[in-house]
């Protein structure tokens, strides 16, 4: 029987193993995320590059709420966030507006709590694969989603409100990660001088000397969240449809992935995994150029198309996770809050660098960058890698 003063019910034995939480959390983040649906309210690019500073202020709030009140209740936090956002996005769209301004402080929450959550829990032994379940379920539930209402022009909002209970029975089932294993980060004072140590003390990470290693990686991680899979439909005049049933079968291959990333990370040498990974991205950057070069409509150039988006694909997943793994075995015991903190921080940079270079430079010249990015991130990994080896594999 649960202890009575068991916060939101997390000691119990069965809930400890970390594959459950792993998996639970994953299907937790699909509903959470699936609240944030489109807003109806118009932005021009300029604006929406604006938007993405709130991004940076809820970087430096989130790890103290995280401190406080902890993982758990931080994602309950961002299940409120987001479900206000559906409701207005949904129902009360004259003021759409202003769900784009708490969206950004649900998402970082919600996705530097997870980090940090995964990392507490995991061991050495199995965070690759702690990682790959987490991220595998998410892009599993997602397929399933996509493949289940295709042609469903309109979901009733009743799904959606049963999406958010789910989550938030889910977040609940989640063990209590022991107090030793969490990082704090308090303010000493309460002068102004106080505050701002405590706020720039997570970014200290930034200066360490193997987190600069995987700098590149992890600004790679922002550069694929607007290139791929699909970024090239934007650079090409040739017909290539990307419909829903497409989506679908990316993510359950994203899923798929994941696992298997997770596995191999776990049970082998860390350098086979980079340059599997590797050979498949920089494969998968020569047919990005290649492609948007094109402007014919053939039926070789639509199967080119595929063929990139599924490298793509599996280029990103596959990254994610290992990028993921490898910052939680060197922070795993000491600062996991810290290096979620750096990651989003770092990552939000090269979204924005992209995001500029995509939309107001050249759709083509972006992949040529990526593939600059992505050679650069490679050898940090493999430098990290050499220079670590004894204490990561």
């Amino acid at each position: 029987m649960e202890k009575i003063n068991d916060p939101l019910l997390g000691s119990d034995p069965k809930r400890q193993h970390p594959f459950f939480n792993s998996v639970i959390l994953g299907i937790a983040m699909f509903l959470i995320l699936s609240l944030d649906i489109p807003n109806p309210y118009y932005l021009s690019n300029i604006e929406n590059f604006f938007t993405l500073t709130l991004d940076v202020v809820a970087i430096i709030i989130a790890p103290f709420i995280i401190t406080k009140l902890r993982e758990k209740i931080s994602f309950l936090i961002s299940i409120c966030i987001f479900f206000v956002v559906f409701i207005i996005n949904s129902n009360i769209t004259a003021i759409s507006v202003l769900s784009l301004i708490i969206q950004p402080f649900g998402y970082r929450l919600l996705w530097i709590a997870a980090g940090t959550f995964i990392m507490t829990i995991s061991e050495r032994s199995n965070i690759g694969l702690n990682f790959g379940l987490f991220f595998g379920s998410t892009s599993l539930m997602q397929a399933l989603f996509q493949v289940s209402t295709n042609g469903f022009s309109y979901i009733s909002i009743i799904v959606f409100i049963f999406f958010s209970v789910v989550a938030v029975i889910l977040i609940l089932l989640l063990k209590n990660p022991c107090c030793e294993q969490n990082e704090n980060i308090t303010v000493a004072g309460s002068d102004a001088h106080s505050y701002f140590n405590a706020s720039v003390y997570p970014f200290s990470v930034l200066m360490d000397k193997e987190f600069i290693l995987l700098i590149p990686s992890i600004f790679l991680y922002g550069l694929m969240e607007i290139l791929f899979p699909y970024g090239i439909v934007f650079t090409t005049t040739s017909f290539f449809y990307v419909t829903q049933n497409l989506n679908g079968s990316m993510e359950f291959l994203y899923a798929a992935i994941s696992v298997i990333v997770g596995i191999v990370f776990d049970k082998f040498e860390k350098r086979f995994l980079l340059f599997g990974l590797g050979g498949i991205g920089l494969l998968a950057s020569v047919l990005n150029i290649g492609f948007s070069h094109t402007t014919c409509c053939s039926q070789g150039q639509t199967n080119l198309g595929y063929a990139a988006v599924v490298l793509n694909s599996i280029t990103q997943s596959g990254f994610i996770v290992f990028i993921f793994a490898l910052l939680g075995l060197l922070y795993l015991d000491c600062r996991s809050l810290s290096v979620n903190v750096c990651l989003q921080l770092v990552s939000l940079a090269g979204f924005i660098v992209m995001y500029l270079i995509f939309y107001f430079a050249s759709y083509i010249g972006s992949f040529y960058i990526f593939f600059a990015v992505f050679i650069i991130a490679c050898l940090g990994i493999f430098r990290f890698l050499s220079t670590n080896d004894k204490e990561i594999n």
